[in-house]
């Protein structure tokens, strides 16, 4: 390219990273594409964006390697690049795939945040994940608030909450809760109403608040 006058930019050296990865020595590669990402910062044509990171956070996440996610996560909290529903969907994947939950839903918690919300591609990676791992209860929070055809909303969660109660199920009423709230939103005043009648319908005694 650079013989023939091209200039490369962001999104050649993207492709290369990529195309290295495809490597069947992965451990060779994925040292490779850090060393193309150190490469980019220093050349202003071709500083990381967010397309650079999310490529690397999914390739680090598939091999496991949970301190070189961390490291890359903080890199790029530190830049002027923004993450989007992407990086966290391309995460969350790749630790469900190696049933990885506990880091899934710590990248759960980094959307809630970021100031994002899940979407449909995150509730199935999440019901994916918790299938696999045969989390049933998880499973089918998740798999309720997908059927619903429509974003979650707190009196989605409230009903929820209601008719768990009048099922006698406590955990799951409080698995409501506590999703809830991971996903990013704050329990109105009828929410602690539903949760004071299912308190009621389990007779439990609870502190709230």
């Amino acid at each position: 390219m650079r013989n023939s006058g091209c200039r490369p930019d962001t999104s050649v050296y993207n492709s290369v990273i990529s195309a290295h990865l495809h490597s069947r020595d992965k451990s060779k590669a994925l040292e490779k594409a850090m060393s193309y990402f150190e490469k980019m910062k220093g050349m202003e044509r071709c500083n990381p964006r967010i397309v650079t990171y999310n490529i690397l956070l999914r390739a680090f996440a598939q091999a496991k390697n949970v301190e070189q996610v961390d490291a890359l996560l903080k890199d790029l909290d530190e830049s002027i690049v923004t993450p989007d529903i992407f990086t966290f969907n391309g995460l969350m994947d790749a630790y469900g795939e190696n049933g990885m939950i506990k880091e899934m839903e710590h990248v759960l918690s980094r959307m809630k945040s970021n100031q994002l919300k899940p979407d449909i591609i995150t509730f199935n990676i999440l019901i994916d994940s918790y299938g696999k791992k045969q989390e049933f209860q998880k499973m089918e929070l998740f798999k309720s608030l997908l059927q619903s055809k429509e974003k979650p909303t707190i009196p989605k969660f409230n009903l929820m909450i209601t008719n768990y109660g009048r099922a006698r199920s406590r955990e799951k009423s409080e698995l409501v809760l506590e999703k809830m709230i991971d996903l990013g939103y704050k329990p109105s005043y009828i929410t602690y109403e539903c949760l004071i009648v299912m308190y009621g319908h389990c007779e439990s005694k609870r502190t709230i608040g």
